[in-house]
């Protein structure tokens, strides 16, 4: 899986285990938006399942436009919000040998 950042065009790969998304240096994901916390939530997978848990950010984090309040599965094409930042979880394509 990976993030989609459609305001950047930017292609963000989701290549570990856990995830911590936020605006402080040590966020294996930083945005520099204000509106992100510090340390505002962790992606993590397991058995293949993505899921996301808000971790008391001020702004919150959305999952398709709800504010999320406990543990929540990330399927294909959900958007997620990190304060006013705005990403898409998308499959990441195989490259085929042609």
């Amino acid at each position: 899986m990976a993030l989609f950042d459609a305001s950047k065009r930017l292609i963000i790969p989701l290549e570990a285990d856990e995830i911590l998304v936020g605006r402080h240096g040590s966020a294996d994901i930083r945005f520099a938006d204000m509106s992100v916390s510090r340390y505002h939530a962790i992606l993590y997978v397991s058995n293949g399942v993505w899921s996301i848990v808000d971790l008391g950010s001020k702004s919150g984090t959305f999952v398709n436009g709800r504010r999320i309040r406990s543990q929540v599965r990330l399927k294909d094409q959900d958007e997620i919000q990190f304060g006013n930042k705005r990403v898409v979880i998308r499959q990441r394509r195989r490259k085929q040998n042609v």
